[in-house]
């Protein structure tokens, strides 16, 4: 019986992988798989954890959106940093057109000022218009009597 192939169990670690996080050749992973499953804890105890335990920390990574889509990290190096004895934490969301981001919320404040001193520009500049204009038609109606209109 020939024991340096892949057996049932890492077919069904690499399946599961390939179907949930990220697609890879059928025996990626695999010499990272038969390192894990010959290391011994200083008592002598396997350092593997199990298969069950492995699908089920991939399984609450997925869920909880650890990886970028395109980003995940692949089996070989999953088992290499024995990823599941970290907590799963949620990667930050991108923020939401409804929730904007300091900056972006800075940047509205200036369009948002700069805006209200070219319509407060602008009101002034008619309303200068708007005296002079009457006060160029007294000074027209004042210097030509009625009477030399006739």
């Amino acid at each position: 019986m020939d024991l340096s192939g892949p057996g049932m169990e890492f077919l069904e670690l690499r399946e599961f992988y390939t179907r949930e996080v990220k697609p890879e050749g059928p025996l990626d992973g695999f010499d990272e798989y038969k390192q894990l499953k010959a290391a011994r804890d200083p008592t002598g105890t396997s350092v593997f954890p199990g298969l069950s335990r492995i699908l089920d920390d991939l399984a609450a990574r997925k869920a909880a959106g650890v990886w970028n889509p395109g980003y995940e990290i692949g089996l070989a190096r999953y088992l290499k940093t024995r990823t599941w004895l970290a907590p799963v934490q949620a990667r930050a969301s991108p923020p939401s057109e409804a929730t904007p981001t300091e900056f972006q919320r800075q940047q509205q404040d200036r369009r948002n000022m700069m805006r209200m001193a070219k319509e407060f520009r602008e009101r002034e500049r008619a309303a200068k218009q708007q005296a002079q204009g009457v006060q160029h038609g007294q000074r027209a109606a004042t210097a030509t009597p009625p009477a030399a209109l006739d």
